[in-house]
């Protein structure tokens, strides 16, 4: 297979977009606005209609620059443009300066192959400062490409968009397990906020012999291997239960604290974070590796007679409502972290539903679980998949004749 080295500039416009309009300028007509905010979001499959819009008159009187349908966005400043992430977008749209706009030239490159080949590429890498991350338009336009036939450059694109699909399935299946739970615990114990069933309701400090506290040592630059103690990642249990991710090593010279290891069946809690993170219930279904337990999270300690299971817990805190209601709780100054302090959560009130009925529920908890846990090995396994065809398609040993493992 025949292929060319070209530079991303000649085969495409790279720009950036306009300062973002304060909040009076928005409107429900017009064209979507992109901030970097949002990638996530649309890359996550979320409607672009839905993001905020400016009309044409407001964005005549800005100054702005319309961005063309098919046009490729990632985050060229700030912490989001270490993520790497590359959006095609899907109607025309306007875009914050902090991300930079590549407008392939469709006659010379197919857009979608494109894309991927900035993402095997990695433009984080052209991050000067990792204090203050940024990427020049200039070494954007830099980037060289391996650039086959345009035919060759179709065909590799349907084979990675086909695995991603099955990425974005086995993701989609693992989304209604997580609604299916959610539903489950509506229909028995109803809406926690309302309490339209009447349950009793108690202060958590009836329940718990104890919050603990973690701690955060000096680590390494390097993950944690082998026999190495690790420090929980924040990132590991964001998503509701401990997910097995790389850890930063602890210094040789700094000797890990008994009793703050992370085990199997813990309940935590995020005590210190951003607003959206802080509040977030995690449950250790596996065994983890070597993990201290950081100073940004509590572990709960159920007292032996408590009337209450570690399962429904962890269901009601991370109840989106119930969640709301428990973020509340968090202080801290101006400029410093939000903040739950211990004494604040003890003296939170939760509802104490039938005991059984709880029961009932952590066994169909358990059951969906052992699902999801399947699931997600399979999910692991296609990522690691898409990636060796990233790998094998921008070193031109990827055919069209080569099947997608499933």
């Amino acid at each position: 297979m025949s292929i060319n080295r070209v530079k991303l500039k000649e085969i495409a416009l790279i720009s950036a977009g306009s300062t973002a309009p304060k909040q009076e300028y928005f409107d429900n007509e017009g064209y979507p606005f992109i901030r970097v905010s949002h990638l996530d979001d649309l890359l996550a499959g979320k409607d672009i209609n839905d993001i905020p819009k400016i009309n044409e008159k407001h964005a005549i009187f800005l100054k702005l620059k319309l961005t063309r349908k098919g046009t490729l966005l990632l985050a060229k400043s700030g912490m989001s443009c270490l993520k790497n992430r590359v959006y095609q977008c899907s109607s025309d749209v306007y875009v914050v300066n902090h991300l930079a706009t590549i407008e392939v030239n469709e006659s010379l490159a197919d857009p979608s192959y494109i894309s991927y080949f900035l993402r095997w590429f990695n433009v984080s890498k052209l991050i000067v400062d990792e204090s203050y991350p940024s990427i020049r338009t200039s070494d954007i336009s830099e980037i060289e490409i391996a650039l086959p036939n345009k035919d060759q450059q179709r065909k590799i694109s349907t084979i990675l968009k086909k695995a991603e699909s099955l990425i974005d399935n086995r993701k989609e299946v693992i989304d209604k397990l997580d609604e299916f739970v959610h539903a489950v615990f509506l229909d028995i114990f109803g809406d926690p906020v309302v309490n339209d069933r009447d349950w009793q309701k108690v202060k958590l400090s009836h329940h718990i012999i104890n919050i603990e506290s973690g701690w955060s040592p000096v680590c390494k630059t390097n993950q944690a291997h082998g026999d190495e103690w690790g420090v929980l990642k924040l990132s590991a249990i964001t998503s509701g239960s401990y997910i097995a991710t790389e850890n930063k090593a602890i210094t040789e010279d700094t000797t890990p604290r008994s009793g703050l290891e992370v085990k199997k069946d813990d309940l935590l809690f995020v005590r210190k974070n951003t607003l959206e993170l802080v509040g977030t219930c995690a449950y250790v279904f596996d065994t983890p590796p070597k993990l201290m337990l950081p100073d940004t999270i509590f572990r709960f300690i159920l007292k032996e007679d408590s009337k209450i299971n570690k399962l429904f817990l962890w269901h009601l805190f991370n109840n989106p409502n119930y969640k709301k209601q428990i973020q509340k709780l968090a202080g801290g100054t101006a400029g410093s972290m939000p903040n739950i302090s211990k004494s604040k959560l003890l003296s939170f009130e939760i509802i104490n539903p039938d005991f059984g009925l709880q029961e009932k529920f952590s066994k169909i908890v358990i059951q969906v679980e052992q699902q999801k846990r399947k699931q997600m090995k399979s999910l692991q396994q296609l990522e690691t998949n898409f990636q060796a065809l990233l790998q094998k398609a921008f070193k031109g040993e990827l055919t069209a004749k080569e099947g997608v493992p499933v």
